[in-house]
C-alpha cells in the first residue's frame, strides 16, 4: 500500500515541467490564452474590416458594428485581452528561472498557443494590411505602385484603406511589392478575408525565421535562449504588431535576423544577400548592412586569433596583428 501510494507523488514529480498541463504553467498560460480570444472576438465588433466583406454583411455582426454600445464593450474587450495577454506573458516572464531548460519548449508552446486564435481576427491597431492588398491590386491593375496610391482604384473606398494614405504612393522595396500582388490577386479572386489570411501568412513566416535564426544566435553567444524566446515568440509586442496586424516588419526582421546570423556563421554572401532582401521589403533595412559586416569582421578576427601562433598577439576587435611578442617562458 505504501509503495502503491507513493507511485503517484513519484509520476506527478516526473511530469515535465515544460509542459502545458504543468501546474506552474497554468496560470500563465490561462490568463493568455484568455486574453487572445476575448480580441478575437472583440475584433468582429471593432476590428478593421471593409465594407464588402462579408464580416460586415453579416447581419448580427454587422448591426453590431454598428451598435454604440456594443463598440463600446467590445473596445473595452480590447483592452482588457490586451492586458490580459501581457499579463501571461509577464507570469511567464517571472517563471522562466525555475523552469530552467525546459522553459524553451514551454515558452514556445504558450507563444503558439496564443497567437494561433488571433491568427483568425480582423485587424487590430492598423489598417495597413488593406493597403497591402490595395497596393497589390494597383500592380495587379498594370499601374506603379511607386506612382499611384491605392486611391487610384475606382473602389478603394470600400476596400478598408485608411484615407491618410490612399494617395500616398508605395513605400516598400520590390520584394514585397511582388507579395503585394500575390496577396491583391487572391482578394479579385476569393474574397478580402483570404487576403488577409495570406498576409497574415507572410508575416507569421518572418516571425518563425526570426525565431529560429534569434535562438540559434543566442545559442552562439552564449545569450539565455529561454529568455531569448520569450522575447522573440511569446512578446505581446510581436503578437500585436506582427500577427494581429500582419505588418510587413516581421519580414523585414526576419530576414535581418537570419542575415545576422549568417554572418555570425562566416558567411558573409548569404548575410549580404538575406539584408538585401530585407531591404527589398522595406528600404529601412538597409542600415544593418554594416552592422552584418562588423559581425563578420569580429567574427573573422576571433578565427584569427584561436589559430594565431603562440607569440602573436591579436587584436579581436579590429581584425588584425598588432603586435609580437615572445612566448612567455619560466624564468627558471
Amino acid at each position: 500500500m505504501a509503495e502503491g501510494g507513493s507511485a503517484r507523488p513519484r509520476r506527478r514529480e516526473a511530469r515535465d515541467p515544460g509542459s502545458l498541463g504543468a501546474h506552474p504553467l497554468m496560470l500563465p498560460g490561462l490568463v493568455g490564452l484568455a486574453g487572445s480570444l476575448i480580441l478575437l472576438v472583440a475584433s468582429f465588433v471593432v476590428g478593421h474590416a471593409p465594407a464588402e466583406s462579408e464580416l460586415s454583411r453579416t447581419p448580427v455582426i454587422g448591426a453590431l458594428r454598428v451598435s454604440p454600445f456594443a463598440t463600446g464593450v467590445a473596445s473595452l474587450g480590447v483592452v482588457v485581452g490586451g492586458l490580459m495577454l501581457t499579463s501571461g506573458w509577464l507570469l511567464l516572464g517571472a517563471l522562466l528561472p525555475r523552469l530552467g531548460l525546459s522553459g524553451l519548449r514551454a515558452t514556445l508552446r504558450l507563444a503558439v498557443v496564443w497567437t494561433v486564435p488571433l491568427l483568425f481576427s480582423a485587424p487590430l491597431f492598423s489598417r495597413d494590411i488593406y493597403s497591402y492588398i490595395a497596393q497589390g491590386r494597383v500592380l495587379g491593375a498594370g499601374l506603379s505602385p511607386y506612382e499611384h496610391g491605392p486611391g487610384v482604384l475606382p473602389d478603394w473606398r470600400s476596400t478598408g484603406v485608411d484615407p491618410l494614405w490612399a494617395h500616398n504612393p508605395a513605400p516598400y522595396g520590390p520584394l514585397f511589392l511582388a507579395i503585394e500582388r500575390v496577396i491583391g490577386a487572391i482578394s479579385d479572386a476569393v474574397g478580402v478575408e483570404v487576403a488577409v489570411l495570406a498576409a497574415r501568412g507572410v508575416a507569421v513566416v518572418g516571425v518563425v525565421l526570426m525565431v529560429v535564426c534569434g535562438l540559434r544566435i543566442a545559442r552562439r553567444r552564449r545569450i539565455d535562449p529561454v529568455r531569448t524566446a520569450w522575447f522573440l515568440a511569446a512578446s505581446p509586442l510581436v503578437v500585436f504588431n506582427f500577427v494581429v496586424a500582419a505588418h510587413n516588419d516581421a519580414l523585414m526582421m526576419g530576414l535581418l535576423v537570419a542575415g545576422l546570423l549568417a554572418a555570425i556563421d562566416s558567411r558573409p554572401v548569404l548575410g549580404v544577400l538575406l539584408v538585401t532582401c530585407a531591404v527589398a521589403v522595406k528600404p529601412i533595412a538597409l542600415l544593418a548592412l554594416p552592422i552584418v559586416a562588423i559581425v563578420h569582421a569580429e567574427m573573422r578576427a576571433r578565427r584569427v586569433d584561436d589559430r594565431a601562433p603562440e607569440g602573436v598577439a591579436v587584436d579581436g576587435s579590429a581584425g588584425g596583428v598588432v603586435g609580437l611578442r615572445p612566448p612567455t617562458r619560466d624564468p627558471r
